[in-house]
């Protein structure tokens, strides 16, 4: 049924794309254009505390230096008929020698902006009075709907909350290993592989302030451009979210929960993997918004667990402030972490930030082992 349903979808958008070149034969149209922008956020960091279970050990310098940089091609036309055409790839400034999400040499991991994967995000967009079409290897539809009303995600200002807390005090052994680099991250991902995994997703426009969105993920893993086959990993996904956002004087506010689910590798034993995600925002008059999320994971016993997230953030003039929390555990170890943030950012000029962040986290693994430590980092975000 639910290739049945991709399959439609594709063949609407195929006509779609038809008509519009019909046109164009009677009329001179013009070439789509490309342009090109990006960010680069260099840092320097330093470790304050830290209290490691006695199988892991940290040789960390006084003062460290990172950067994430990205590169984004945009490609954009529009046909006569009103249909919009955007093709976009990402290009990662840096990458590591390293597995993403896998510890390195020091012990640290890098973050999911630089890893491996030199082209970040690829993909197509068909897009006009009827929604919009995505086709290619970027998030679902339900990440890109719900991540900016979900919890720290919709509060954090400097250095990004999700991706770096794990890169200053490692978990303790034993929790999970990279799962816990997701465990603080509230967002509907196709777990068993990538985020970014190739897809076919449609995204409605808003009506009364509802809208609706829904996701086919072939395979879980990214960057195969091959034929894929069933048993070596989880497959024929699902996700799809459902948004409803209002605004009343001065006051804002979004709500919105989304779903997941990827089966699993054929022929094994192995339980499909299904996610919940709520999520809620507020906006206030006078620069203050709060926002907060929670996400269940069900299927295999060492991937059972939740996280709860939530943060608040003041905005005044070209200053803002913020403070982003979160809290994961897995259901059949109780093995938690719990990472905390704290951070200022100013605006210098247009596109210029400078930023100052205070992180804490603590890591407990299903041996009773923990980890805890505190680090500060500071550093200027240039998007252009």
């Amino acid at each position: 049924m639910r290739k049945q349903l991709m399959a439609g979808t594709a063949l609407v958008a195929a006509a779609m794309l038809a008509a519009g070149g019909a046109l164009a034969a009677d009329k001179k149209m013009m070439k789509p254009s490309i342009s090109v922008n990006g960010y680069h956020e260099q840092m320097l960091s330093a470790v304050l505390e830290e209290d490691l279970n006695a199988g892991q050990t940290l040789n960390t310098p006084a003062i460290d230096v990172r950067n994430d940089t990205e590169i984004h091609f945009n490609g954009r036309g529009q046909l006569d008929n009103g249909v919009k055409i955007h093709a976009r790839w990402e290009l990662e400034g840096a990458s590591h020698t390293n597995t993403r999400g896998e510890a390195g040499p020091d012990g640290k991991k890098p973050s999911a902006a630089n890893g491996d994967d030199q082209i970040d995000e690829m993909w197509l967009s068909v897009s006009g009075s009827f929604g919009q079409i995505i086709v290619g290897s970027t998030d679902n539809a339900a990440v890109k709907m719900l991540t900016g009303m979900t919890g720290a995600w919709a509060t954090n200002v400097g250095q990004n909350f999700h991706f770096n807390s794990e890169s200053w005090i490692p978990s303790a052994a034993g929790t999970g290993g990279g799962r816990f680099h997701v465990m603080h991250d509230a967002r509907i991902r196709e777990h068993g592989g990538g985020g970014d995994s190739e897809k076919i997703s449609y995204i409605s426009p808003k009506f009364g302030g509802f809208q609706v969105g829904g996701s086919y993920i072939p395979y879980a893993d990214q960057d195969f451009h091959v034929t894929h086959n069933i048993a070596d990993g989880r497959h024929d996904g699902m996700a799809g979210a459902l948004s409803y956002t209002a605004k009343v004087g001065d006051v804002g506010a979004a709500v919105g929960a989304g779903w997941s689910q990827m089966q699993a590798p054929d022929g094994s034993d192995a339980d499909n993997l299904n996610e919940w995600l709520i999520t809620g925002r507020i906006d206030f008059g006078g620069g203050f918004r709060v926002a907060v999320a929670h996400q269940q994971t069900a299927g295999p016993d060492n991937l059972e667990g939740s996280v709860t997230e939530g943060g608040v953030r003041y905005t005044v003039g070209p200053n803002a402030f913020s403070l982003v929390g979160s809290y994961g555990e897995l259901k059949s170890t109780q093995a938690s972490y719990t990472a905390a943030k704290a951070a200022y950012r100013r605006t210098l000029g247009a596109g210029v930030f400078w930023h100052a962040n205070l992180w804490m986290n603590r890591s407990k693994s299903d041996a009773g082992l923990e980890n805890s430590g505190s680090a500060v980092s500071s550093g200027m975000t240039v998007v252009f």
